[in-house]
């Protein structure tokens, strides 16, 4: 050191969860007197990209009142799409024009026409049919509509998009809810 004197230790940050600490015990009250370190958040009123390459650091964004910015993935937002499906028995119906990898199931309401409905299948592509309601004597025991949620995207490549499989028995019709192509 050119001045020769000699430098002091920094000031030291003790771990811990009291007050006067930056740790904080799980399950405890906010205090007047905590300390920390608040999160620094930077305001963007209009999103745009931030970093040209995944896997940079990228700031938390805010809009002008403080709230923080999230984007849900466009294809598993429900659009208010529906596509009804008919009560002809061993039906299969595409849900969607063309049907496509991507597309989004959220709901199925079934509305059984006698106490004895068909069952109800989905298919993603040309897999294999998923009993969602087995239908059948007893399946039901009043002729009030009845919805399952599902939220499902479907991953079938080959002969893509969601279908919707009405069993033998018939005497039950629906729609569906999400968003197809």
């Amino acid at each position: 050191m050119a001045s020769g004197r000699r430098r002091t230790a920094p000031t030291c940050l003790t771990p811990g969860t009291a007050a006067t600490n930056l740790g904080k015990a799980i399950d405890t009250a906010v205090g007047a007197t905590d300390t920390g370190v608040g999160t620094l958040a930077k305001r963007v009123d209009t999103l745009a990209t931030i970093t040209p390459a995944a896997a940079d650091w990228a700031p938390i964004q805010v809009d002008s009142q403080g709230a923080q910015w999230v984007r849900l993935v466009d294809t598993q937002v429900e659009t208010g799409k529906y596509e009804a499906f008919p009560n002809t028995a061993s039906t299969t119906t595409m849900l969607g024009a063309t049907g496509a990898v991507g597309d989004f199931l959220s709901t199925v309401t079934i509305v059984p026409e006698t106490l004895n409905p068909g069952s109800i299948s989905i298919k993603d592509g040309n897999g294999t049919a998923i009993v969602i309601f087995v239908g059948g004597t007893g399946s039901v025991l009043s002729l009030v509509p009845f919805t399952i949620n599902l939220g499902y995207t479907a991953v079938n490549a080959t002969s893509p998009g969601w279908q919707i499989v009405t069993g033998s028995g018939g005497n039950v019709h629906g729609v569906c809810g999400g968003n197809f192509t």
